[in-house]
């Protein structure tokens, strides 16, 4: 998981598997629990250098958002 700042927030990366797991992008105000499934859009990242078998996602959290931390939950399938 790779992050960046952009002028319309911050942009958070990540390579999954394309078969075999599931992946959840969750948020939470504070690092301790509560931890939530986020509602911000995943998309299709740049396919450029991804090694066979993984895709790149990524997700645009505007700074309106507020602060939160975020984490990427994978398992297995």
């Amino acid at each position: 998981m790779a992050s960046e700042g952009t002028p319309e927030g911050l942009l958070i990366r990540w390579l999954q598997r394309i078969s075999g797991a599931t992946y959840q992008l969750e948020e939470s105000a504070t690092l301790a629990n509560p931890w939530v499934a986020s509602s911000l859009t995943v998309n299709e990242g740049d396919p450029g250098g991804v090694v066979t078998g993984y895709t790149r996602k990524q997700v645009l959290a505007p700074f309106e958002e507020g602060w939160k931390f975020f984490r990427i939950q994978g398992a297995e399938n």
